[in-house]
């Protein structure tokens, strides 16, 4: 009769002791931030997921972001893009560069911003420029060569 009142206390118990492993395995496989560092730890930016990158790219993001690379120098206002380009907005190319970069970064805590969407206010949704990060602007213009516009 006492174990029948204790069962749903057990079940209880057992259920909390499994979420805890869960939580605790979860944790083990998070970066560990140093107690004096308050940045997250970098992605590795290899030519690898660069060229992963670049190849998850819809052909006209892959147009985009190659003439931000070489006639722009890396960045451009979102007006001269769409004058290269002749698109009538951006949309399209940033959700292709945000697919892409999750593609090319799967299951990566801090992924690395490629496209840098720079704003007057960031409480405004109006983009002033995009920009490349100057980092990876040589890396990403090399990629660019080595995978066709169309391939």
């Amino acid at each position: 009769m006492a174990d029948e009142l204790n069962l749903p206390r057990i079940v209880e118990t057992q259920l909390q002791l499994g979420l805890l492993a869960a939580q605790v395995a979860l944790a083990e496989r998070l970066p560990v931030l140093a107690e004096t560092s308050q940045e997250p730890p970098q992605c590795l930016i290899d030519r690898a997921r660069l060229e992963r990158f670049v190849r998850a790219l819809s052909p006209n993001a892959r147009r985009a972001v190659r003439l931000l690379c070489d006639e722009e120098g890396g960045s451009a206002t979102p007006a001269r893009l769409m004058e290269l380009t002749g698109a009538k907005n951006m949309g399209g190319m940033t959700a292709s560069v945000r697919k892409a970069t999750h593609r090319a970064f799967p299951q990566v805590i801090g992924r690395p911003d490629l496209l840098r969407t720079i704003r007057s206010d960031e409480t405004q949704p109006t983009v002033e420029r995009y920009e490349i990060a100057p980092a990876i602007l040589l890396q990403l213009r090399e990629a660019l060569t080595r995978i066709p516009a169309n391939g």
